[in-house]
């Protein structure tokens, strides 16, 4: 019986000569050690980096004939005929200025890494790679009939599903709604609403009986492209109204996803899902952006590869494996004739626990020695551990396979032994309309439910209580978080609290000053209180926490509150004083010169009582009396020890040094754990913490520290110096290999947890909590994501525009990872529902607003409310957005609850709450946030006196703090101290000089030095150092930036709720300006071309489609710049290749601290200040370089006053970016412009002042 990750280690201890790679050589030393992150780390790290270089190196020796590249061997043999010479110099600098940072390479090495980490969790990894390239290489040629073409299509399918629910209202509502004034205006408005509907009736009928591909989308849905919401206006009949709201809030996302129309914000505010245009490009355009990345991705690879062999011959040269090593050199020994058949005649049966968290590799493991004589146990409902390559859908191929006995046999233990059977039906109720296999990968049907089997429940009525806190109104800080839609509230309002409950004494915060989650705590603190007070043991009860962050807070609030508690940390356990003393104790014994291990040992009771605050600092003031030169603590602590002046303390010091050389002997015959036993024996350090308050923790710490240490030397090169080196990487990298404890389950304490570590355990009380944070599935970031059943899905960089954006291969997978994530979501809260055995208390919050209630939450009632059958369609479950919409989802089912309170509508009384037969599977309390925390003012009593945190540590010995008191105010009471005091008062009390240097930013932008100068008025436009909303941007001193800085990640329409405000209007105007063609633009100078190339800019994503109608007011001031002589000295430099033209060039300038900050005196002379900002544009010809910055700022009066005020405003702004070129190029800048976009007019001033 063991874990797979020790039975995969028994099989390398005992076959380890079986590990041999292709050509017959060993994988694995005799003599191998485990590795637990420290040593291998840096080893990967340096195969990347050697690997780059190596390759730089090659290119740079073939520069004059690219056919005699030669590339490490690594390499080599992982590229076809085709990457070689020049193509793979161009693949890879594409590759390196595509994903590469414009600094430095990290970025493309945390991708190599990150590709590789995913690629080690499955069995046979370098096929996969070549299988998935051939899967790319065709996606490339034939996107329409790829997998990821399904996908976009299926995305468009659950939009299209909702728009259908409303169309035949929508369209026999077009017959009686004005929409213009103007009665022609009005008809054809009409007609192309009809096309639209038309259209989107004909798509969903073909892409339901699966008739119509990627391309016949493309094609019916253009004239979506100009389908806008209706225009509203103050005057709107209520029938234009509804109409509108009826599109809105159910067809505009279908359009949008189609085509890219009804961009406006009032249409992406009511979107269900994430924003995504997915049919915006014909795929010949896809398949060209696919190919043009094709070098990359192959050379990309080809990389990752030629690491993961380089790194396997660094691990096996320095005798070591990793943790990721277990699974696949047992899985090649597992292979191998010898050990596979000595496994399989050995092993008669396997049983395999938890198997819905089985990966790829360990699936191929158990496959690898067994035949037919495998047991394998699971539910599939709680596999949660994605992040750990768990594979759900392994357990549902061999359930199905097994389904009709051929393959196996498949046996239901839905018989459920621990929970009240109301749990039980809530539960069923629950996920019977939610799970499914498209919402949530498993279809909850009847052999999914759980049977009710436990013998002593005691049958009361509404175990489930949904505990609702309505948050107190006018909090615009706290309204801002509710934009994911939060949580829901109900009916019951607190009753008054109990008459013989005592005051408390607990923090008197007003709720507007406490966090979300903080405010939330108090009804779990109340319950809580409750229930303690009808004699249920706090013991009994648990809160589960879908993040570490909530934990916290709610550690904190009971705490605070009086309840005791036992949960999970988040800290490193290094970081404990005792074993902060012990790290420091192994690093002197290593090495006793170390000023901070060793003053840590002296001042700490660890060796007879330890040395007061004011002995170490005789130790070290003597020391500089007896030798002025004497610099370090050390060497102070050796020279007192031979002729300090205080005799008593130089004996004791002696002994000191004296345990210390012996301990240090005792390390060539003991193991590092024997000899932390001994110096727990010979200090009787064990005694002492047993005195103390949490003793008993702390001595648990010790102990599995000492033992902990005996593990590291059984896996690990042994001795003093490899363990504290071990240690030193641990607290660099931040990291602990050694656990905290599990907290007591007998303690009689709360116990709070995540949902992750509460899996397979249970609770007679449980609190699930945070229901109401929004489920937000994180795209990833990395350039190139690579998927199992979707392949390679990489970035598209043009490295010339020197900007980036997700090709659609790779918009196809972050849709399925969220659809995913989503389904683990769901997954999660079943387990966390299944962990109560008596009572089940969901905790959440929202906000209703008198008269208007929550209109997200009021039109996901009337969804679900007007379904037909018990499943909710797909496309209502994945649009939830928090557990607690999944939630009011599933009751708005349920006809005798009363939820008008969701539409603002006062709360009926329910006619079946007065009927005694009547039992609701949820009970539904809501509550004010006033009285909320008056009630439990009362109910938390005085249980908050004398509260004790377990594991706190008492202060032995005198006070440090009251010794230096006694030193700084001279009542030490002894004489000839007068120079020591002086110069510890110098050291510890005087002010420090550089004060105003650690208080003075190290980085500012351009825009906030400007903001500095005019703090007296209210900028108007984000200028050109401003980072856009949709960009990413990466600083660089480098003079002419190598690499792409700039990332589209999500258009700003795609964020609800933002307005068109100014600064929205120049992102815009910057980004027209920057992708403009001048040239061609300068051949035909008129509006159809302007035109052009504004769909040209949205088709290729460089302008967002709805960016089209922002601009076009701006089409004459466009042209305008187009005919200017200014434009045209632009298009000359574009065509002279001898003088590029540089278009938003960040850039960074080291500043003297004191240029900037003149009124703070305590700066160094050597302080700088980093400036950073972005150059719109700049240019050099026969004229010199000219700078120029684009502004939409308004001005009005006559030239000499706009530019007098453009000066005042923009001086300090344009004489930094005149210096950050002069820096760079070592010139001058002859002309600076700035062109006023509104006025179509350039103003140009003199380049006196420039800052030095």
């Amino acid at each position: 019986m063991s874990t797979i990750h020790a039975f995969c280690l028994s099989v390398i201890r005992d076959f380890y000569h079986q590990a041999r790679d292709e050509s017959g050589e060993p994988l694995v030393s005799p003599d191998f050690m485990i590795d637990d992150g420290a040593e291998s780390d840096i080893l990967l790290d340096e195969s990347v980096e050697s690997l780059l270089q190596e390759c730089h190196e090659a290119i740079d020796l073939a520069q004059r004939d690219p056919s005699q590249l030669e590339l490490p061997d690594e390499l080599t043999g992982r590229l076809s005929e085709e990457w070689t010479g020049s193509a793979f110099i161009d693949a890879f600098y594409r590759l390196v200025d595509g994903y590469g940072g414009a600094r430095n390479e990290n970025s493309l090495k945390e991708l190599i890494l990150s590709l590789y980490r995913f690629l080690r969790s499955m069995p046979d990894y370098a096929a996969f790679v070549r299988e998935k390239l051939a899967v790319y290489d065709q996606d490339a040629s034939c996107f329409s009939q790829s997998e990821a073409a399904k996908v976009l299509v299926g995305q468009l399918k659950l939009r299209l599903d909702r728009a259908m629910t409303v169309l035949d209202d929508l369209e026999s509502g077009l017959e009686s709604v004005r929409l213009y004034a103007d009665r022609k205006k009005n008809e054809e408005s009409k007609d192309r609403y009809r096309d639209a509907f038309s259209i989107l009736s004909s798509l969903h009928e073909g892409i339901t009986e699966n008739r119509y591909d990627y391309d016949e989308i493309y094609r019916l849905t253009r004239p979506l492209a100009e389908i806008a919401g209706p225009r509203g206006h103050r005057s709107d009949t209520p029938e234009k109204k509804a109409f509108s709201e009826l599109f809105c809030s159910y067809v505009a996302e279908a359009v949008y996803t189609a085509a890219g129309g009804a961009g406006q914000q009032k249409c992406l505010d009511a979107f269900r899902f994430n924003p995504l245009i997915a049919f915006e490009r014909p795929s010949d355009v896809i398949e060209a952006e696919l190919m043009a990345m094709r070098p990359s991705v192959h050379c990309l690879m080809a990389l990752v590869l030629a690491v993961d062999a380089r790194y396997a011959t660094q691990k096996h040269q320095a005798g070591i494996i990793d943790f990721s090593d277990f699974e696949h050199l047992a899985l090649t020994i597992l292979r191998s004739p010898e050990a596979g058949e000595y496994y399989r005649s050995r092993i008669k049966e396997v049983y395999i626990d938890e198997y819905q968290d089985t990966s790829s590799i360990q699936e191929a493991i158990v496959a690898s020695i067994t035949d037919r004589n495998c047991l394998m146990v699971g539910d599939v409902k709680q596999s949660i551990y994605r992040f750990r390559h768990a594979q759900p859908r392994l357990f549902l191929d061999r359930a199905a396979g097994y389904l009709d006995g051929r393959q196996g046999k498949l046996f239901l233990l839905n018989r459920n032994f621990r929970s009240v059977a109301g749990i039980l039906a809530a539960a069923n109720d629950l996920f019977s309309q939610l799970m499914s296999r498209g919402a949530g990968e498993i279809e909850y049907d009847e052999s999914q439910m759980l049977c009710e089997s436990r013998p002593d429940d005691p049958g009361q009525p509404a175990p489930v209580t949904l505990l609702l806190l309505d948050r107190q109104p006018g909090d615009e800080a706290q309204e801002e978080e509710d934009d994911i839609g939060l949580a829901e509230e109900n009916e019951d309002a607190p009753g008054p609290p109990e008459a013989d409950v005592p005051a408390a004494s607990v923090p008197e915060l007003p709720a507007g000053e406490l966090s979300r989650e903080q405010q939330e705590a108090w009804l779990a603190v109340r319950q809580m209180h409750l229930l303690h007070k009808k004699d249920r043991a706090w013991k009994d009860m648990a809160v589960l926490c879908r993040t570490r962050a909530v934990v916290k807070v709610y550690r904190d609030q009971l705490e605070a509150y009086g309840i005791p508690i036992a949960a999970e940390t988040d800290g490193n356990i290094l970081d404990t004083p005792v074993l902060r003393l012990m790290e420091a104790l192994i690093n002197l014994l290593d090495n006793v010169r170390q000023d901070i291990p060793l003053a840590a040992v002296l001042k700490s009771d660890l060796y007879r009582g330890g040395f007061s605050a004011e002995e170490l600092a005789l130790i070290r003031l003597d020391a500089r009396r007896i030798k002025p030169s004497c610099r370090f603590y050390h060497d102070a602590v050796f020279l007192y020890a031979q002729e300090g002046s205080d005799l008593g303390l130089r004996r004791r010091l002696g002994d000191f040094l004296d345990w210390l050389e012996r301990l240090r002997g005792k390390e060539q015959i003991l193991s590092i754990s024997e000899l932390v036993g001994l110096i727990f024996a010979e200090t009787g350090w064990l005694d002492r913490l047993a005195a103390q308050p949490g003793g008993a923790v702390q001595i648990c710490w010790l102990r599995q520290f000492q033992a902990w240490a005996e593990k590291f030397e059984s896996r690990r090169q042994r001795g003093l110096y490899a363990f504290a080196r071990y240690l030193e990487s641990l607290r660099r990298r931040n990291e602990a290999d050694l656990q905290l404890p599990a907290a007591d389950t007998d303690c009689e304490a709360v116990r709070v947890m995540t949902i992750h570590g509460s899996k397979g355990l249970e609770f007679p009380i449980v609190f699930l909590v945070g229901t109401g944070y929004g489920l937000r599935p994180r795209d990833s970031r990395d350039s190139v994501l690579i998927s199992e059943t979707l392949g390679i899905g990489p970035d598209f960089a043009d490295t010339e525009l020197q900007v980036r954006y997700p090709t659609h291969l790779k918009l196809a997978m972050l849709e399925a990872n969220k659809a995913t994530s989503l389904a683990e979501e769901m997954r999660l809260l079943y387990v966390a529902m299944t962990r109560a055995m008596d009572q089940l208390h969901v905790v959440g919050s929202v906000r209703i607003r008198p008269g208007q209630g929550d209109r997200r939450l009021a039109l996901l009632l009337e969804q679900a409310r007007g379904q037909i059958g018990r499943r909710l369609p797909d496309y209502l479950v994945l649009s939830g957005r928090s557990y607690l919409e999944w939630i009011i989802l599933a009751l708005a089912r349920q006809t005798d609850l009363d939820l008008s309170w969701l539409t603002g509508s006062a709360a009926a009384e329910q006619k079946a709450r007065t009927e005694p037969d009547f039992q609701p599977l949820w009970r539904i309390s809501r509550f004010q946030i006033r009285e909320l925390q008056k009630e439990i003012e009362v109910l938390s009593s005085n249980s908050s006196a004398g509260v004790q945190p377990q594991g706190s540590i008492q202060p032995a010995g005198p006070d440090p703090a009251a010794v230096l008191f006694q030193c700084l105010s001279g009542e030490s009471g002894e004489s000839g101290q007068d120079s020591r005091l002086a110069l510890i008062r110098q050291s510890v009390a005087e002010p420090y000089r550089f004060a105003d240097a650690a208080r003075t930013p190290a980085k500012l932008t351009v825009s906030e030095l400007k903001r500095r100068e005019q703090t007296d008025r209210v900028q108007q436009e984000e200028d050109g150092v401003s980072q856009p909303a949709l960009l990413t941007t990466e600083m660089t001193s480098d003079s002419l930036p190598r690499g792409i800085g700039l990332t589209l990640r999500g258009w700003p329409e795609a964020q609800a709720g933002q307005s068109e405000s100014a600064s929205r209007l120049g992102t815009v105007l910057h980004a027209l300006f920057r992708y403009l063609d001048l040239p061609a633009a300068r051949q035909q100078p008129d509006l159809p071309e302007i035109d052009r190339q504004l769909a040209a800019m949205a088709s290729a994503g460089m302008l967002a489609v709805s960016d089209l109608e922002t601009v076009r007011p701006f089409r004459q001031n466009i042209l305008a710049f187009i005919r200017s002589d200014l434009a045209g000295a632009m298009a000359a430099a574009f065509r002279d290749p001898r003088r590029p033209i540089y278009q938003e060039m960040p850039f960074t300038l080291a500043v003297p601290a004191g240029e900037i900050y003149t009124r703070r005196p305590g700066l160094a002379p050597d302080d700088r200040v980093m400036v950073q900002g972005i150059i719109d544009c700049w240019f050099e010809d026969e004229t010199g370089i000219t700078l120029i910055d684009y502004k939409s700022d308004r001005l009005d009066g006559d030239a000499g006053d706009c530019l007098a005020e453009l000066r005042r405003r923009y001086s300090l702004q344009m004489a930094y970016y005149a210096r950050a070129i002069r820096a760079a190029t070592g010139k001058k800048v002859n002309r600076r412009l700035i062109w006023l976009i509104r006025q179509a007019r350039a103003y140009e001033w003199p380049a006196e002042g420039d800052l030095p």
